[in-house]
């Protein structure tokens, strides 16, 4: 779990970085980074919930 906390804080640090550098250029590169965070990390909760299922039903 400290692991799972970990990776969603360094995300959402990330994800306020790329809004900032977005806000501050009005670049849209940065937009789209963000959107590939959201959906990497989207990705990463899922494989995590899988695994917590997994090991629910092998106990």
């Amino acid at each position: 779990m400290l692991m799972l906390r970990l990776v969603l804080m360094l995300a959402l640090a990330a994800m306020f970085v790329l809004l900032g550098a977005y806000l501050g250029t009005r670049d849209k590169k940065y937009l789209t980074y963000l959107m590939n965070a959201i959906k990497y990390l989207g990705y990463f909760l899922a494989a995590m919930l899988v695994l917590f299922i997994l090991s629910r039903v092998i106990r």
